[in-house]
């Protein structure tokens, strides 16, 4: 059977708590418009639904008597792709047991499906286009999870890297118990797009009932350099960034994939705060870039050229063994450090230079772009979501050392040839000039 298509907010809410919980309901009282622990779980309205593969509907009336993980999560998101095969053995080992595994994105379906055919998720993969669900369940950060009774009462908020280590939680839920690692609070959001940029910014992202609907923010940046924040591109951040850094950024490019035939300064650094909640994700892109269009006075079109690169490649015919990501990373809040590993953070923090990234092969090429300053093609074709770290020491502006890192640890290589890819062109509009706002 396919599953229902849930649009229409008032009916859904009166019929699903009625047939859940019995009796004439007020949808305007009983129904929560935002989630709270102990109380009825806000009501599930999504576009559309990938996969159902045990229910016939995600609303509560179809899951009731089922005990149910709503996990958050994005294809753009390193962590909750890394978290991908953990929650699949979840599935399996408890779905039996009456817990349903809903998988919850806001992006489009054609980026979801795409995805799906290399990363396949098991149990539900539900599209929230609008953002309504992350809303009333109040996700601001991802992954992140809820996790609701059998009888539809929300349960509260758990990391899914902590569920992945701690299993007994699903345990403690279905006999009714309370486990101290679920949380009665929201999760805390990440870094804020929207801080220290004017006093009343923080003040209305902070008000859940109002926030703002588009905000657009571009000033020289108030320190020299910083490591640049990037989120989804309805709220994103980009700190003490060039012009055509941001660009890139905008277009989703590395730096040097992005062909600069206009007068922009690198010496002026900007901060870049864009936040639309409510908008399609390609719409909201869209804004972004021609917002800095008109900023930088610039034009930009996309053409397909023949140019020297750095091609990734393995070695021999055969895959290495590489070190899967692990489900969570180490974070030291003093710092602001993040290492996949306590040993590695440990040396971060004694002042070593480690570069590392995690993903796949294609991955690694966009950050080898960034970290050479050349343009890095994959024809590795690796998918997955590895851990690739560089030694202490290495020079990353040699590309020959660079290889023979990437040669002894990781069985790739980087060769200098000519392939024809598509670049981002960027030209002057006869606007502003230099990258000067002014």
């Amino acid at each position: 059977m396919r599953p229902k298509r849930l649009k229409t907010r008032g009916i859904i809410s009166c019929g699903i708590l009625a047939a859940s919980f019995g009796g004439a309901l007020s949808c305007q009282a009983d129904v929560p418009a935002v989630a709270a622990a102990g109380q009825p779980a806000p009501v599930l309205i999504f576009e559309k639904v990938l996969q159902v593969p045990e229910v016939t509907a995600t609303d509560w009336a179809s899951l009731k008597g089922r005990t149910v993980v709503l996990e958050f999560w994005a294809t753009w998101c390193g962590p909750c792709v890394g978290l991908i095969p953990h929650l699949n053995k979840l599935h399996d080992e408890w779905n039996e047991k009456g817990i349903e595994f809903i998988a919850v994105t806001d992006e489009e379906e054609a980026v979801v499906r795409e995805f799906l055919k290399t990363n396949p998720v098991k149990g539900c993969v539900a599209l929230d286009t609008d953002g309504s669900v992350f809303r009333a369940y109040r996700i601001r950060g991802r992954p992140d999870a809820v996790v609701v009774d059998a009888t539809g009462k929300l349960v509260g908020w758990v990391s899914p890297a902590v569920l992945v280590a701690h299993p007994d939680i699903l345990a403690d839920v279905l006999s009714g118990k309370k486990n101290q690692l679920v949380s009665d609070a929201p999760s805390a959001p990440g870094p804020d797009p929207s801080a220290d940029v004017q006093n009343d910014f923080p003040r209305l992202e902070a008000e859940a009932h109002d926030p703002p609907l588009l905000m657009l923010v571009v000033r020289r940046a108030q320190e020299a350099e910083g490591l640049p924040y990037a989120g989804d591109a309805r709220g994103i951040r980009y700190n003490a960034v060039t012009p055509r850094e941001a660009l890139a950024r905008a277009y989703d490019v590395p730096v040097p994939f992005l062909i600069l035939n206009a007068p922009l300064s690198d010496k002026e650094r900007y901060d870049v705060v864009f936040r639309c909640p409510h908008c399609n994700p390609g719409f909201a892109r869209n804004i972004l870039q021609n917002a800095l269009h008109v900023v930088f006075g610039v034009a930009v079109r996309r053409e397909i050229r023949e140019t020297e690169v750095q091609v990734l490649s393995l070695v021999g015919d055969a895959r290495p063994q590489w070190e899967a990501a692990p489900p969570s990373f180490k974070y030291d809040a003093a710092t602001g450090l993040t290492a996949p590993t306590e040993e590695l953070l440990k040396r971060m923090k004694a002042g070593e230079m480690i570069k590392w990234t995690n993903g796949s092969t294609a991955v690694l090429a966009g950050q080898l772009s960034e970290l050479l300053g050349r343009t890095v093609v994959d024809e590795a074709h690796i998918e997955g979501n590895f851990v690739f770290c560089f030694p202490s020491g290495i020079d990353t502006s040699n590309v020959q050392a660079v290889s023979q890192a990437l040669r002894e640890k990781y069985g790739l290589t980087l060769k200098t040839e000519k392939r024809k890819i598509e670049t981002v062109v960027v030209e002057n509009a006869g606007g502003n000039k230099g990258g000067n706002p002014d």
